[in-house]
């Protein structure tokens, strides 16, 4: 404990305006916590400890002998009055100090270095009840050494000097729990103090259940509005947590000061920020998972009295600050909780997103900065690539366009149409789709062969419309096909004159869905391509 000059002890009627004070602090030694039979009740103005509680005199060494005379289970009580302290007290394993409510307190004028600070030191098995520590120089509790187990229930602070409750624990440590505690006006004596600081190299997991923090000025609306942050979190190991459950936290700069990344928010934390306009109310619900590197950090989904079902999942690859590092996921869970498979996978250095059975061959992946932005690897034989499946035939399947337009340049609507237009605010001018049984084509638009060596290609062979004879003079060539019809077009062109005279050949005849015939002049045995066109 850190001795300072002129401190008023704080508890209950014994402090200043303060609320009932209890704490059971750990001793160094096995021996000590064996020591010491005095379990009940030892008022600290009986004799034979005498305190006076009078403002002015020293009551250290009375209260000392009678925490001493206290032993495990004991309490120490505090008959109303304003106990000053002139050294530290030591604490011994399972005291307990309890004061009562004062109603009356003077002007705080003379309070600058009046105050009780406990140092508390390597805490074991303690729990401080209604605690209350106000106009202190420094912190309003101070916390430190190994903490082996402690509970600090209903204390609050009240305009200290620094931090409200600063917990510095050291390597070894287990848990601090703090349930209904309230911080007010700390850090009055400047800027970057808290209402709740963690920090040390181990403190491993504290957690604030329904803990708030306000700021404030002097009783007299003197001086500035502090603290700065309702928490701060620094200079912790990789398995620490700062788990914060309810509460409202306000500071002058920020509501958290997670220097530590430590802090943990779950539903029902308020965080708002006191500044010269006043306070500003962020009202949003915040739940944040805070996990050691290399572990998961998983939300899960449970059937009740059954097995977990799915779960949102940040994987345990390491954050190197690159942009790499761990994925997050959705995963999949059989009814006996085994895991079957990642169904939706974002990467955390592209941003890139994954749909699909499988990490390593996904079925769907989605990333505007590559090319192309979206690729599927289609795993199943046969499978659907993509399929559209709308409830009616005005939907549309597909659309596409370029900024700043204010019309699309290309669809593909849900009947199979497709328009074009050249973008902007221009509408679309042409379709491209099903124009009656077997038949493609465009209502609107000619088909255009519009770059030089491309044109039209037909397929040759049976039942064709396109192909190639040869002339028999003016006997009748058989054409077998079915694609010829009372009304198609045939074209004939000379290929290979052949013959004489050579190049004269007409269509001589047809039966519609089975042949046409050719003839030429006698004698005429050139080679003629034949072309079968449908008008529209």
């Amino acid at each position: 404990m850190t001795h300072t000059s002129r401190r008023k002890l704080l508890t209950g009627a014994a402090g200043l305006g303060g609320t009932a004070l209890a704490a059971s602090v750990a001793a160094a030694t096995p021996a000590a916590a064996a020591s010491g039979t005095g379990a009940g009740w030892l008022n600290v103005k009986d004799a034979p400890y005498g305190a006076l509680g009078d403002d002015s005199s020293d009551d250290q060494p009375v209260i000392q002998k009678a925490i001493n005379a206290a032993g495990q289970g004991g309490t120490v009580y505090f008959p109303p009055g304003k106990y000053r302290i002139a050294s530290p007290l030591r604490l011994s394993l399972g005291v307990t100090l309890r004061g009562d409510w004062n109603p009356r307190f003077p002007v705080r004028a003379d309070m600058a270095d009046s105050f009780l600070r406990p140092d508390i030191l390597n805490p074991n098995a303690v729990t401080m009840v209604d605690c209350r520590s106000e106009w202190n120089a420094q912190h309003g509790y101070a916390i430190s050494g190994i903490n082996y187990s402690m509970v600090v229930v209903g204390c609050n602070t009240d305009r200290n000097g620094q931090d409200g409750f600063h917990v510095s624990t050291s390597a070894g440590g287990r848990f601090i729990q703090f349930v209904g505690c309230l911080a007010k006006r700390d850090g009055k004596s400047g800027t970057g103090y808290s209402g709740f600081s963690v920090t040390g190299t181990s403190a491993e997991g504290v957690a604030l259940t329904a803990c708030s923090k306000t700021t404030g000025r002097n009783d007299d609306n003197t001086g500035d509005c502090s603290p700065s942050y309702g928490i701060t979190t620094s200079a912790l190991n990789s398995a620490s947590i700062v788990s914060v459950v309810g509460g409202e936290y306000v500071g002058t700069t920020a509501a958290f000061n997670d220097v530590g990344a430590a802090v943990v928010r779950h539903s029902g934390v308020t965080a708002d920020v006191h500044d010269s306009s006043g306070i500003t109310w962020d009202k949003s619900d915040v739940h944040m998972l805070s996990g050691a590197t290399g572990t998961y950090r998983d939300v899960q989904f449970w059937t009740r009295g059954k097995n977990r079902r799915w779960a949102l999942r940040a994987t345990d690859a390491t954050e190197s600050g690159a942009g790499d590092g761990s994925d997050f996921v959705l995963v999949r869970y059989a009814d006996d909780g085994t895991t079957l498979d990642t169904p939706l996978t974002i990467r955390r250095n592209t941003g890139r997103i994954t749909l699909g059975q499988s990490r390593t061959t996904p079925g769907v992946v989605v990333d505007a900065t590559a090319n192309p932005g979206i690729s599927l690897v289609q795993t199943r034989a046969a499978g659907q690539g993509c399929a559209v499946t709308s409830a009616d035939t005005s939907s549309r399947a597909f659309q596409a366009g370029v900024t700043g337009d204010s019309v699309n340049r290309f669809t593909i609507e849900v009947d199979g149409t497709q328009t074009f237009g050249p973008g902007g605010s221009t509408g679309r001018d042409t379709s491209w789709g099903r124009m009656g049984t077997a038949q493609v084509g465009s209502a609107d638009s000619d088909i255009v062969a519009g770059v030089t060596g491309r044109g039209l290609k037909v397929k040759e062979g049976a039942d064709a419309k396109m192909g190639t004879l040869t002339l028999n003079g003016d006997s009748a060539v058989t054409v077998a096909t079915s694609a010829v019809t009372a009304t198609s077009r045939i074209f004939l062109t000379v290929q290979a004159p052949g013959g004489t005279p050579a190049g004269v050949a007409y269509v001589a005849g047809r039966t519609a869905g089975t042949s046409f015939t050719v003839k030429g002049m006698a004698g005429d045995t050139s080679t003629v391509a034949w072309l079968i066109v449908e008008p529209a």
